[in-house]
């Protein structure tokens, strides 16, 4: 079905947040019209990519390093 199996989500994070981190990542998906889920995992990996130099994600992906 998917030429890349390994670019399916199948893998859960789950976090808690306080009330002040709920009402603000609520206000961003009313104002962008998006679901809670795609912008946390954006933010995370446009986090994770800034912190791994910004070519963390294509590079995990040809060498299959942790």
């Amino acid at each position: 079905m998917y030429q890349d199996p390994n670019l399916v989500r199948i893998h859960r994070v789950t976090t808690n947040l306080n009330a002040y981190e709920i009402r603000l990542l609520d206000q961003i998906a009313k104002q962008t019209g998006r679901d809670r889920a795609s912008i946390v995992r954006e933010l995370i990996m446009n986090q994770a990519n800034q912190v791994l130099g910004n070519h963390g994600l294509s590079e995990h992906k040809k060498t299959g390093t942790n």
